[in-house]
């Protein structure tokens, strides 16, 4: 019997050690990587399984009870999942400094239509807030030559000095900041986004996700990186 009980405990405390965290494609590539490897620096004894999904299939798996903790670039709307902002981001339009718009200070919105453009995706987070945000100004028909399912990918094939993509701020400041892309600005278009933090109300004494959350505030960039 007491071993039978003290079995139940250790797998209890097993459950408790360890956290199931969904997180979107960009976010996955992007962010998590350095994430995972400080938390573990940190916290050897905790354990992360961490997936990679569109946000809609996130926000599914947190409320179904398959997931402990997400971060995801759509906030969830759900009674039972919490949500707490974590970065700003925006949408930058972006292109190799090959590429015949490379040079260009500003453009305007119509200058969208003489770009061709890789973009993510319909089904993904940044691409559902990006047809939004050019439907708002009468752009729903960019000229789209292909869609791609990784940002990493899109900025391989941006090099080639052909193409445009609307591309996560936090997925390309690295590159722009190396020349190895251009940021173009377009004239009144902004595209800011929120990147969320969400969790069930079950999980809200889970002292992973109480870590990792901790970790999550100190790893964030200062605000002005978003300067400019």
């Amino acid at each position: 019997g007491f071993d039978r009980i003290n079995e139940a405990l250790d797998h209890l405390r097993a459950g408790r050690a360890r956290l199931r965290l969904a997180v979107t494609q960009s976010i996955g590539e992007h962010l998590l990587p350095d994430l995972l490897l400080a938390f573990d620096e940190a916290h050897p004894d905790y354990r992360i399984d961490s997936r990679v999904g569109y946000s809609r299939s996130i926000h599914r798996r947190l409320a179904t009870g398959l997931a402990d903790l997400a971060l995801t670039e759509i906030q969830p709307d759900h009674p039972d999942v919490l949500v707490q902002k974590w970065l700003d981001d925006e949408l930058v339009l972006v292109c190799s400094p090959t590429h015949p718009f490379g040079g260009r200070a500003l453009l305007s919105v119509g200058d969208l239509r003489s770009l061709t453009f890789v973009l993510r995706e319909r089904e993904s987070s940044m691409r559902i807030t990006l047809d939004r945000a050019l439907a708002d100004i009468g752009l729903a028909d960019l000229p789209i030559a292909m869609e791609v399912g990784s940002t990493d990918t899109i900025v391989e094939m941006l090099d080639r000095g052909r193409h445009a993509s609307f591309l996560p701020r936090f997925a390309v400041a690295a590159a722009i900041a190396s020349g190895e892309l251009c940021r173009l600005r377009i004239e009144g278009l902004r595209i800011r986004r929120t990147l969320w933090i969400a969790r069930t109300r079950n999980n809200l004494d889970n002292p992973v996700a109480e870590a990792f959350i901790r970790l999550l505030r100190q790893q964030a960039p200062p605000d002005d990186a978003e300067s400019g």
